[in-house]
């Protein structure tokens, strides 16, 4: 049974040498979570074996602290400062808190700032065949939810205090925490949230998606539409550099470039946390008629942005860092 996977990975790779529509590859992976769905056996059987919250301060900025999700009265123990902000990172498909990019995020969050930066690790749950991952979401999200929520019933958080970044499936994993507690997080920035399986199907219940609706204030980055990533404006303010769409500047190489935009949207967050020029935005138009962004005053995509942003945002970047160019008059997405 596991030679027939291996196939279509082969055929797949030559038509995309062969330059065949790149659809392609998004129905394999589509293809990819169907089969994986009946053939699966493995499920969740305790939650907290297969998700952690890993501690990263200033005062421990390379080796976490594991919080105990259960035991509140033992947070005193640890690093964790209650009068701080606090970030929690979340991780999409196939990756793990050690990723180089979630390591860096996290690290310059501290550097950045005195904080609470919380890595919710689910890479246990994450390493499924896709669609079990995606169905995977659900608990990791409410198990996330009932942490914040216990965290706010002993008084060791304020929600609107709280920012949660989630990558890929870690953008949903977010806005389902954040709807258990009643969409009171201060704020979930989604990067590049996952789109196969929550675009395309239109019953996909959109409890399970980070929505406006799950914090105080929503933004997204969109840098893999209409493959990886989500193409519909999901936040309060959603951003599409180059167009949102792959592959983005410097992701050339053919065999790799969706897999590069899905990434660069944590990569632009990541630089937009501590670079010297901010990444400029001007607000749009939605009728995609080609006419010229509007002539207000940009607003800055990423860390800096001003919870008062609404709507939808398109820049231009650079191929390699620093990514963040000074911005002309950007036209709207065609």
């Amino acid at each position: 049974m596991l030679i027939l996977p291996l196939i279509i990975t082969y055929l797949i790779s030559k038509a995309t040498l062969m330059d065949v529509d790149t659809s392609a590859e998004k129905l394999f992976l589509q293809f990819q979570g169907a089969l994986s769905y009946m053939l699966e056996t493995q499920i969740v059987r305790n939650i907290s074996e297969d998700v952690s919250f890993n501690l990263y301060t200033r005062k421990n900025p390379q080796v976490a602290q594991i919080l105990p999700p259960t035991y509140p009265s033992l947070l005193p123990l640890s690093y964790f400062n209650p009068k701080l902000k606090c970030y929690f990172v979340i991780h999409g498909y196939t990756d793990h808190k050690h990723r180089e990019i979630i390591a860096r995020l996290r690290q310059v969050l501290n550097n950045a700032e005195d904080s609470n930066v919380i890595v919710v690790d689910w890479g246990r749950l994450a390493a499924f065949m896709y669609l079990q991952a995606v169905d995977n979401t659900v608990p990791v999200g409410t198990y996330v939810g009932q942490f914040l929520s216990l965290l706010e019933q002993n008084n060791y958080i304020d929600l609107r205090n709280i920012h949660m970044i989630g990558h890929s499936l870690g953008a949903h994993i977010s806005g389902i925490a954040g709807a258990y507690v009643g969409g009171r997080v201060g704020r979930i920035t989604g990067l590049d949230p996952a789109g196969p399986l929550f675009e395309l199907l239109e019953e996909r219940d959109e409890s399970v998606s980070l929505d406006k609706s799950d914090a105080l204030f929503v933004d997204v980055i969109h840098t893999d539409a209409e493959e990886f990533g989500i193409t519909k404006p999901i936040g309060h303010a959603d951003f599409y550099p180059n167009e949102g769409t792959s592959p983005q500047p410097g992701c050339n190489n053919i065999l790799t470039s969706v897999s590069c935009s899905h990434i660069r949207s944590v990569l632009f967050y990541t630089e937009s946390v501590i670079n010297e020029y901010p990444f400029e935005a001007r607000r749009c138009n939605v009728t995609g008629s080609g006419d010229p962004c509007l002539q207000e005053k940009p607003v800055h995509m990423g860390h800096h942005l001003s919870p008062e942003s609404r709507g939808i945002y398109f820049l231009e970047t650079n191929a390699e860092p620093p990514f963040a160019k000074r911005q002309t008059t950007q036209k709207c997405q065609d």
